[in-house]
């Protein structure tokens, strides 16, 4: 027995009332629409599947657990659907313009949840199943604002090998070609956003601030091989494309 839920639904004896009308009105025992002042804690009706060759099949299913539970657990997924389509149909393009309806869907997660906590028509098994979805659209909407752009590469890949990263970086900054910045910061940027390869993989770069220091000491990396191995790069043939 299939229904897309909304909060909604729970938000309110009234609208409560409304859905459990809709599931009483399935029972195959009923001829006609129950009308409900006061929400039931749990009930089961029979239903009658009838498959593509004609055959009727008569099971029982339960509001909370043949109901509720089955089509609750894919809510927050609907929801964030819903939340990436809002996104999309007002062309939000600036991370500020979808930081901001994150942001605001997020408090109404919470006011949602809090209203539902309170409310004494629902049945606690109810009112866990809701949380937990609230909790988990909650949590995807929270990764989206670490990452609103999902479809874009976070890192840089490079097809060098970990020192050459690390040193032409150096290089943009003893060559001033970028801002004086600490060994400690720029080795950060690196690690972030930046990988180099082996083979065929892509590797993450660790502990560049160290590296990055190691170029400043005689008795540190030599500096030499990557520089010859950037020099065969970045020769005069480089620039003519």
């Amino acid at each position: 027995m299939l229904k897309n839920f909304k909060f909604t639904d729970f938000t309110s004896k009234k609208s409560y009332c409304r859905l459990q009308e809709f599931f009483a009105s399935a029972d195959y025992r009923n001829g006609f629409y129950e009308k409900l002042n006061e929400p039931f804690a749990d009930r089961t009706i029979i239903i009658n599947d009838v498959n593509f060759e004609g055959e009727e099949n008569y099971r029982e299913v339960s509001f909370i657990e043949g109901f509720i539970k089955p089509n609750i657990d894919i809510m927050h997924k609907f929801y964030f659907r819903s939340f990436i389509g809002e996104i999309n149909s007002k062309l939000l393009l600036l991370k500020e313009q979808k930081s901001g309806l994150a942001k605001k869907n997020i408090q109404n997660i919470r006011v949602t949840n809090e209203l539902l906590n309170k409310s004494e028509y629902l049945h606690p098994e109810v009112i866990n199943v809701l949380s937990r979805q609230l909790e988990l659209l909650e949590k995807k909407i929270e990764g989206f604002l670490l990452n609103p752009y999902p479809h874009v590469k976070t890192k840089i890949q490079f097809n060098w090998n970990r020192t050459d990263v690390i040193y032409f970086f150096h290089l943009l900054r003893e060559n001033k070609q970028i801002e004086d910045i600490s060994n400690a910061d720029l080795g950060r940027v690196i690690d972030h956003m930046c990988e180099w390869s082996k083979v065929d993989m892509a590797l993450a770069i660790k502990d560049s601030k160290k590296h990055l220091s190691d170029f400043k000491t005689t008795s540190g990396r030599s500096e030499t091989p990557a520089l010859k191995r950037l020099s065969v790069v970045f020769n005069d043939d480089f620039f003519n494309v």
